[in-house]
């Protein structure tokens, strides 16, 4: 796996600016930890030749100066539809601050972003697997000695949870967090949503959204904020998905996990069951609490089936970024280092905010 030349220039480009945004800082305590930057770029996968976008904050994921700088852990997450990683930055950036030896990337699904450099190409739930298989393997060749975590959002739980399925015997795993996981029976929940994905109303739809990206972007903002959701963590990420191809993405991604993500896997699950994290909530129109129930029941020895006690909707990234990176974190392990200083102070805390229901 390799990034195109042009790709090549770019990530490296970017990271020497980003380079002098990696410096110590001083905490209000007095001690000194590492501050953090986002970037954003697009890696370029030849087996599918696609680009996808992706978000990282640790200097040295894509392209360690060394073989000693290169990272001992990799979290890569993998979004919900729509798809953007912008949703999931400050989700992201928490978990990169409090374990600053691990290296933590967002992989987008491929053409949802605006900037899309796929010629306007559809892509499909298995295409979009495949792509997340090739993105383990091109850091897996960056990184040939890293352990990997793999987390998923939603729909972006099934292609975790495909991955394993498929390709769990090229990468050494860590753990696998399935967060508020679109594992079964996608189409039950949709609603109205069910009349969008027709082709006429999807075409009408990515019509329209492509109409208003030409707009200003003081309209858009103000087309989210009447019609849109409560956004607090993301402000700018609904605007981006003003674009034609972006929505026929969205939609036709959408029929296609109709069609395929109908029952739940447990075999899959079952293999690797030592790994996964589960993490649920009770108000969710997608991911209703049955299914958390059932998966209760079918793994009923299984100590990491969570159901989440602060009120995080489905949507977590809009307003309770933070609080879900929390109940990641102490499955992370940060001893490894790669050329960077710990900070003096890392969140250790138990995952005590959550109820684990009993068997």
């Amino acid at each position: 796996m390799f990034i195109s030349r042009y790709q090549r220039a770019s990530v490296s480009l970017v990271s020497q600016r980003y380079l002098h945004r990696f410096i110590k800082k001083t905490s209000s305590n007095g001690t000194m930890a590492l501050s953090f930057s986002p970037v954003y770029g697009f890696l370029h996968l030849p087996e599918s030749d696609v680009h996808v976008e992706f978000v990282h904050f640790h200097p040295r994921i894509l392209a360690p100066a060394s073989e000693t700088e290169r990272v001992k852990s990799i979290l890569m997450f993998v979004p919900g539809n729509p798809g953007l990683v912008h949703f999931y930055e400050k989700f992201l950036l928490h978990i990169q601050e409090e374990r600053p030896n691990i290296g933590v990337i967002g992989i987008g699904l491929t053409g949802h972003s605006s900037e899309s450099k796929n010629n306007g190409r559809q892509f499909s739930l298995p295409e979009q697997v495949q792509h997340k298989v090739e993105a383990i393997e091109h850091l897996k060749a960056t990184h040939p000695d890293a352990k990997f975590y793999l987390a998923g959002h939603s729909i972006g739980s099934f292609m975790i949870k495909e991955v394993l399925r498929i390709a769990s015997d090229r990468f050494e795993l860590a753990r696998c967090f399935l967060l508020f996981p679109a594992l079964r029976h996608l189409r039950e929940q949709a609603g109205a949503i069910n009349v969008l994905i027709k082709p006429g109303f999807r075409h009408l739809v990515a019509g329209i959204g492509g109409f208003i990206s030409w707009t200003p972007n003081v309209f858009k903002r103000g087309l989210v904020k009447l019609f849109g959701p409560k956004i607090k963590d993301c402000p700018g990420s609904v605007e981006r998905l003003f674009s034609y191809s972006t929505i026929m993405n969205i939609l036709y991604l959408t029929v296609t996990e109709f069609h395929i993500v109908r029952h739940l896997d447990h075999q899959t699950l079952e293999k690797h069951l030592d790994k996964i994290v589960f993490y649920y909530t009770k108000d969710d129109g997608w991911v209703p609490i049955e299914f958390f129930e059932d998966v209760k029941s079918r793994f009923p020895k299984h100590e990491h089936i969570y159901l989440d006690k602060h009120g995080v909707k489905h949507a977590f990234c809009l307003e309770d970024s933070k609080t879900i990176a929390q109940e990641v974190l102490p499955f992370l392990h940060d001893s490894d280092k790669a050329g960077l200083e710990e900070p003096s102070q890392q969140a250790s805390d138990p995952l005590t905010s959550i109820a684990l229901l009993a068997s």
